[in-house]
């Protein structure tokens, strides 16, 4: 069983247990596991950004068993290059633990496997504890040091709507064709607290933020992400309007190489819109370069017409390792700027656009030599 599934179970009275995670992996998690929560957050006016992650790791032969917290932030001055600063602490994964709670309203989904069968069950996260810190729905707090530098933050995490993605086509996890489950359970945050870098304190005031997690034997192969929650129209007012999206590859029953899936969430005018199905995901018109994303969506006679990139220089470069020792090279940026084209029976109705509000991630198997990687 996935340590997110196993490492808390809600106690006979209903409340939520935690539980150390190494109680578990040797004799229920064999081919090995990672799980993953993100915290991002953002204040375009200010021009800078947050970028937060807590991994936990279990290799493939067993030997590996780390728990990491990897923070990049993100600081740019009108149109100067965008100052980024990396630290990430490595923990033996004895010291995470994880709390689940007794319902039903995450999305993210975990797998039990055993030797005679491997079965879905649902798995609501409710924090991610590794060492002192905390990373749950409505708060994150902690402290990490890494070369000589000391990072500490504390901020309190609010829904301005309670709005959630799955990013995964539930026909591939009922086939069993996957059994990487990923989805954002806070798609439209507010942020509020501080964080302290080398002594240099960054105050937050209901700041833009979302949460994402994932979880699975292993990663996706290769993708690319997007999110926003704060878009102005062509006159300058602000939106209602949430965006997400992802375009990725895998591998089918963990041998051969999918097609390209992409997913996209949109709110626009209080109207939800999904692409998350197979169907849809396959009919999806997505390309994409090492800085910029393109992509049309349509469902019936609605229909958008994306665009996201940053430049080379303000993408943040860190490593990730796989279950199986492999590295995903990840060029992050929290900056970026996006378009959004609204049509409407083939006519366009508006052009939504966020300077530097957006989040792109371009994660793939070789480095891109033009990201400096941080970590």
């Amino acid at each position: 069983m996935n340590p997110s599934s196993l490492a808390s179970v809600p106690s006979s009275d209903g409340k939520s247990e935690r539980r150390t995670i190494s109680r578990y992996v040797h004799r229920a998690w064999a081919p090995g596991f990672q799980a993953v929560r993100m915290i991002k957050i953002q204040d375009p006016a200010t021009g800078r950004a947050f970028w937060l992650r807590a991994n936990l790791l279990q290799s493939s032969n067993g030997f590996r068993k780390v728990a990491e917290i990897r923070a990049v932030l993100f600081s740019k001055r009108g149109s100067k290059e965008v100052q980024k600063t990396g630290l990430k602490q490595t923990f033996d994964l004895r010291e995470a633990s994880i709390e689940n709670v007794a319902t039903d309203r995450s999305p993210l989904d975990t797998i039990r496997v055993t030797r005679e069968v491997r079965e879905t069950t649902s798995a609501p996260i409710a924090s991610i504890r590794i060492a002192d810190c905390d990373f749950s729905e409505d708060r994150t707090s902690g402290r990490i040091q890494s070369k000589g530098r000391t990072l500490s933050w504390d901020l309190q995490l609010t829904k301005a709507r309670d709005l959630s993605f799955s990013w995964v086509p539930p026909s591939l996890i009922k086939a069993g064709l996957t059994h990487v489950r990923a989805a954002t359970p806070g798609e439209d945050l507010r942020a509020t607290g501080w964080i302290e870098i080398d002594g240099e304190r960054w105050e937050w005031n209901s700041a833009l933020a979302a949460i994402t997690e994932s979880s699975g034997p292993s990663f996706a192969k290769s993708w690319i992400w997007a999110h926003c929650n704060s878009f102005v129209d062509e006159r300058g007012e602000a939106s209602d309007a949430v965006f997400e999206g992802i375009s990725a590859r895998d591998r089918i029953l963990g041998l051969f190489p999918s097609p390209k899936i992409s997913t996209f969430f949109l709110i626009y005018k209080s109207r939800h819109f999904a692409w998350n199905t197979l169907w849809r995901a396959l009919r999806v018109r997505s390309s994409h370069g090492h800085t910029d994303w393109n992509f049309v969506a349509e469902s019936g006679d609605f229909a958008i017409h994306g665009a996201v990139r940053s430049e080379h220089r303000d993408f943040a470069g860190v490593t990730y390792e796989d279950t199986d020792g492999s590295l995903l090279y990840c060029a992050t940026a929290q900056l970026a700027d996006i378009s959004l084209s609204v049509y409407r029976r083939g006519k366009l109705e508006t052009t939504l656009r966020s300077p530097g509000g957006a989040s792109l991630e371009v994660v793939t198997a070789s480095q891109n030599p033009y990201v400096s990687v941080l970590m």
